[in-house]
């Protein structure tokens, strides 16, 4: 039994947390932002550390999640933070989008603005659609980013379609998996956004990201209580495979994600929120988000459809003329750019073994027909060679379609951003093919058409992963993120018990072989 001193003992320490715990509560400030229909509440709360929750009506989607930024100075943005003023806006204004599936875009939102006395701004954006945060900061110079704390702690165990990454961080068209729980996926296990997780009633979350510049892009990786962003480290090595046909692979990392600059604003982290699947099919929350146009003149910029070999390997059946990867030439391309004239196709896209000359002929006698081509393209010519876009431009070539970047690290982000501007500068469109997720950078430059990032028909030569499940899905996660270059036109289906990838390996090699010799028949000068 007790006596008075053991009490008092043991009363001191449950008081000092007690008064711990007051004190925190007595400096904690929250805020809340509601999206415009009043479904959907943001709540801030600055204490020690920043949090926020997130909920949906009467439920908890997810519980505080603490957020922050931590800089190599050893500066945490969000640790201990003093709120020097706040600010509120709405807005309610519609904006007009150049090609798409929509000519205006309803944009809707609640804003909360918290400047802190650490020289940063956290802004929280409340849409019915969803709700955003971001950080700002006015640090000036140059800072170093060690790492980002950004966590989903998702309430109850939601079920998810898991776009698993491979560990390199090296590929975004990613298979999905599906779990009936949270709790289901391996301990550590991280995927691509954007990524889908359902709630009864059904009520689907996705996370995503926007208005990604000079930064990392986010995966979202498993924890013991929901997600947390994960982010490719800055590249410290880079193989160099001295051909332009391969990727430049992180060989190591440093021990940060991102250096920039100390006034500038960090991407938006995305929590997209619908009570009814159809809406996600024209959610266009990250689209918003991303900057405006800085493109003047999009007269250039004309979205349409294209003839294309590479899917099915060149094989005309039904054609007179010699067909197939082992006739790649000028007569075949002439055969396609007939064909798309005659069916009001607007394009040619010419896929990779081309060269200067090849290309220049193509191209003219493409223009006589009406037809524009659209030449594929190696990410390293694209952003290394100060001339090469300038001289695609020059021969007639329409935009082009940059491939092999397999990469989100800042180094390949800014590889985007740097080909986009270029790009636009000469009055080329852009297709980005081998690359991560769309983040709204369509928005900021119109000219980027198309992305891939997506398990499109072309993987039927090799495995079953573009199946009718497939299919299903990706509209309704992947589609968020902006549009994709899928690779449709198939008119042969079987049943899945009937399917069987045959890749034509001997056509594999016929092709590069094809290309081999069209580079040695110009002196190997592809320039």
């Amino acid at each position: 039994m007790l006596n008075g001193d053991d009490m008092k003992s043991m009363m001191k320490p449950i008081f000092c947390i007690l008064l711990a715990l007051c004190l925190t509560n007595a400096y904690s400030q929250q805020y809340t932002v509601t999206s415009p229909d009043g479904d959907l509440d943001f709540a801030l709360d600055v204490g020690t550390a920043i949090t926020y929750s997130i909920s949906h009506g009467e439920t908890m989607l997810i519980t505080p999640s603490e957020i922050a930024l931590k800089l190599t100075s050893g500066q945490v943005l969000g640790a201990n933070e003093t709120v020097a003023t706040t600010t509120t806006r709405t807005i309610n204004n519609a904006i007009t989008t150049p090609y798409g599936k929509n000519t205006e875009i309803k944009e809707h939102f609640n804003e909360l603005k918290v400047d802190f006395e650490s020289d940063f701004s956290l802004i929280v954006r409340a849409y019915d659609e969803g709700v955003a945060y971001r950080f700002v900061t006015a640090l000036g110079g140059d800072v170093i980013v060690e790492s980002e704390t950004a966590t989903f702690n998702l309430s109850g165990n939601p079920g998810v379609i898991f776009p698993e990454a491979d560990a390199a961080m090296q590929s975004w068209e990613r298979s999905y998996f599906t779990y009936a729980s949270i709790n289901e996926i391996a301990a550590n296990r991280f995927a691509v956004t954007p990524t889908m997780f359902s709630y009864p009633g059904p009520v689907r979350v996705a996370i995503a990201e926007s208005d990604l510049f000079d930064y990392p892009g986010m995966y979202v990786q498993r924890t013991a209580t929901g997600m947390k962003g994960k982010w490719a480290q800055y590249p410290k090595t880079v193989s160099d495979p001295g051909d332009i046909y391969k990727y430049h692979r992180v060989l190591t990392r440093e021990n940060y994600i991102a250096k920039t600059q100390g006034t500038r604003e960090y991407p938006w982290r995305v929590i997209i929120v619908s009570s009814e699947d159809k809406d996600l099919l024209n959610n266009e929350l990250i689209y918003k988000l991303a900057k405006p146009s800085v493109v003047s003149n999009t007269s250039f910029i004309k979205p349409g459809k294209s003839a294309w070999e590479w899917w099915h390997d060149a094989i005309l059946e039904t054609q007179a003329i010699p067909s197939g990867l082992g006739n790649l030439n000028l007569a075949l391309y002439k055969h396609y750019v007939d064909f798309a004239a005659q069916y009001n196709l607007e394009y040619l896209t010419m896929d990779a073994g081309w060269s200067i000359s090849f290309a220049t002929e193509l191209c003219q006698y493409a223009a006589t027909k009406n037809v524009k081509v659209i030449v594929w393209d190696f990410i390293n010519l694209s952003v290394e060679d100060p001339n090469h876009l300038a001289q695609l431009k020059l021969i007639g070539a329409a935009g082009v379609k940059v491939d092999l970047i397999e990469r989100d690290d800042q180094v390949a982000i800014n590889w985007l951003q740097r080909i986009a501007q270029k790009c636009a500068d000469l009055g080329l469109m852009v297709v980005f093919h081998g690359v991560s997720k769309p983040t709204g950078l369509q928005r900021t430059y119109p000219n980027i058409v198309n992305f891939e990032a997506v398990r499109g028909a072309e993987n039927d030569k090799w495995d079953n992963s573009a199946n009718p499940d497939y299919h299903l899905q990706f509209p309704f996660i992947r589609m968020l993120a902006g549009p994709l270059d899928y690779t449709p036109g198939s008119m042969r289906n079987v049943r899945v018990s009937e399917f069987s990838p045959t890749p034509c390996i001997s056509c594999s090699i016929s092709r590069w072989v094809t290309y081999a010799m069209r580079q040695l028949s110009i002196g190997n000068s592809r320039m």
